[in-house]
């Protein structure tokens, strides 16, 4: 009993509209592509198998859930701007002058 009021607590916490349906396991096996655009369409969809309950999300609710993070390519556009700082190569050549580096 204590998963099925956590997992009520966690749904609450979704703030979802629209009404949330629940399944069995094996109605949600055999209409899975009704159960997918359900969660989509309508929000999450609750799938018990005896004690265990899980829930079906889009992924544009996880993301807003758990926070998208970006990928490599963002985080560089976004990072700090790199506006007068100088990546001219230097051309002066090697300035290593330690005499103690001899070549043989």
């Amino acid at each position: 009993m204590e998963s099925i009021e956590y997992a009520t607590i966690c749904l609450a916490n979704l703030a979802i509209k629209e009404s949330i349906m629940e399944w069995n396991l094996a109605e949600a096996k055999n209409r899975l592509t009704e159960v997918v655009n359900r969660a989509i369409a309508e929000g999450p969809q609750v799938i018990r198998r005896r004690k265990d309950t899980v829930v079906v999300v889009s992924e544009v609710e996880y993301e807003r859930l758990t926070g998208k993070k970006p990928g490599f390519k963002e985080y560089l556009f976004d990072g700090p701007s790199l506006e007068g700082l100088n990546l001219e190569r230097d051309s002066s050549g090697c300035t290593n002058n330690d005499s103690s580096i001899r070549k043989n």
